[in-house]
């Protein structure tokens, strides 16, 4: 978020002597006249600026970004000038703040058939490994990511192979619950794979193959983007890979779902996807963004930073928290070291107003960076629980 600070204006006395009376009243007349202006244009600024915020809260992500701020000063100067748009809150103030909040028709949302995607990622050592997650957290658990290599999947090492069996080991537990493999574009395989007729159909025997072995429940493909930078050729050829994979889908009569997680940005879309043709041809679109920030923090991996990691910071001596009221949004530094990121009371705001404008549900990426050990509050998944229970999640 770039806040542009507007230097005060000073006024003082430009000569000597004795001044005009009905020059200084007109001067007067006009210069109240200018700040009426700028006081209105800032008002509407500020409440198109808030809207603009609020349409696109349709997705979130439970990773923080982390980053160094340049000029403490400056960033506290700026803090000031916001005026009551910040305040400052001790950590269990924020706490009391989510507690107290309504969750006005959140009963009502439990009727509807609204779904919770959320992805997990291959652990590390000490990560999240399948058995550890609820089964009846999320309506859908993508597994990310599986990369392609010479128009077919990449081949699987034991240790994954294992914690997809593991993973889709969870359906025993719920019937309902769907598992997605996720696949991710990496440089020339997505385009490769779709420049050819030959190619597509090796690709798309090979997934097929793989999604019945495994029994997932459908597949989900990230491509970084089509024809952006690429060639634009691959916009049309990306369209006519999902229709041979519909026609194949429905030939060997799975029942697999097909999901696009696209770009956010409308320059990328614009050259990326042709939406309309897309409709027709897959489940579900995710959009998804970030913030940008000016270097890597001295937490967290290359400027990411799981929940648990913000709860510690947040807890360090020295730390502040602070909450922004106009776009409902949590931030923390400590010095020049500052941190955005998902609270209980930002995944709160979010879920409500996906209900309340009757979406079809939420994206959570990912479960790994949620508080999976209860770290914050002795809770596990303290962030990704909150979207479920005020969406009303069904497994139907």
């Amino acid at each position: 978020m770039n806040i542009r600070v507007k230097q005060p204006v000073i006024i003082g006395n430009c000569y000597r002597g004795q001044p005009n009376r009905l020059w200084e009243v007109f001067i007067l007349k006009w210069f109240l006249v200018a700040v009426a202006c700028l006081i209105a244009a800032g008002a509407v600024t500020v409440y198109l600026a808030h809207y603009f915020m609020k349409t696109r809260y349709t997705s979130t992500n439970v990773t923080g970004v982390t980053g160094q701020h340049s000029d403490l000063n400056t960033y506290k100067g700026q803090l000031q000038d916001m005026g009551d748009g910040y305040s400052l809150f001790k950590q269990e103030d924020m706490t009391q703040i989510c507690k107290t909040d309504e969750l006005t028709g959140s009963q009502q949302m439990r009727k509807q058939s609204t779904k919770l995607v959320c992805y997990y990622t291959f652990p590390g050592p000490g990560g999240l490994v399948p058995d550890k997650i609820d089964p009846f957290l999320c309506t859908h658990i993508n597994i990310a990511a599986v990369g392609i290599n010479n128009s077919k999947l990449e081949p699987l090492c034991e240790e994954r192979k294992e914690v997809i069996k593991s993973l889709v080991g969870l359906k025993t537990r719920n019937k309902n619950l769907k598992v997605i493999l996720s696949v991710i574009g990496m440089p020339g395989g997505f385009g490769d794979m779709v420049s050819k007729s030959s190619s597509r159909r090796m690709f798309i025997k090979d997934l097929l193959w793989t999604l019945s072995y495994y029994s997932f429940d459908g597949v989900d493909f990230d491509w970084e983007f089509p024809a952006w930078p690429g060639k634009i050729s691959e916009r049309k050829k990306f369209i006519i890979f999902l229709k041979e994979l519909r026609g194949a889908v429905w030939k060997s009569q799975l029942n697999t779902i097909v999901s696009v997680a696209v770009a956010a940005q409308e320059t990328i879309v614009d050259v990326s996807y042709d939406i309309p043709e897309m409709n027709k041809l897959i489940n579900a679109e995710n959009h998804g963004w970030s913030a940008p920030a000016s270097g890597y923090g001295k937490i967290g991996s290359k400027g990411f930073v799981s929940y648990p990691e913000v709860c510690q910071f947040l807890h360090s001596t020295g730390s502040k928290y602070i909450f922004d009221k106009n776009f409902e949004v949590p931030y923390a530094y400590q010095g020049l070291e500052w941190i955005s990121y998902d609270d209980e009371c930002s995944v709160m705001y979010k879920a409500k107003y996906i209900a309340s404008s009757s979406y079809g549900g939420a994206m959570v990426f990912s479960l790994n960076v949620d508080d999976h050990q209860g770290v914050c509050a002795g809770t596990t998944f303290l962030l990704t629980t909150q979207i479920r229970n005020i969406l009303g999640v069904s497994w139907q």
